[in-house]
């Protein structure tokens, strides 16, 4: 029975889909998926507090007090990401909240 099931986990493991996508099809299927994670991102940032954003900036060392500080923008994104999927105990995600929203 084990020798069974060990059979077919390797056969699920190399295991190849019936339409193989070139690299170019794959690149283009990621960039499309991503533009629309990127769009979800941008509309739960609604459902963030600016306290809640400096918070977790400070907790990555990107905020002293109320003032942001960063090397670029894009340090920003760490803040926002940390923001929008995580919460304390007491309270929902930013993430789930939108997704409530947009039902």
């Amino acid at each position: 029975m084990v020798s069974t099931a060990l059979a077919l986990r390797e056969e699920s493991a190399v295991a190849k889909p019936a339409v193989l996508l070139s690299r170019a099809e794959v690149l283009t299927r990621y960039r499309h998926f991503r533009e629309i994670s990127k769009q979800h991102h941008s509309a739960a940032l609604d459902f963030l507090s600016k306290d809640a954003i400096i918070s977790q900036a400070r907790r990555l060392g990107l905020a002293q007090g109320k003032t942001l500080v960063l090397d670029s923008m894009n340090d920003l994104t760490l803040a926002f990401d940390l923001t929008i999927h995580t919460a304390p105990k007491d309270r929902s995600r930013a993430i789930d909240r939108y997704a409530r929203a947009v039902r």
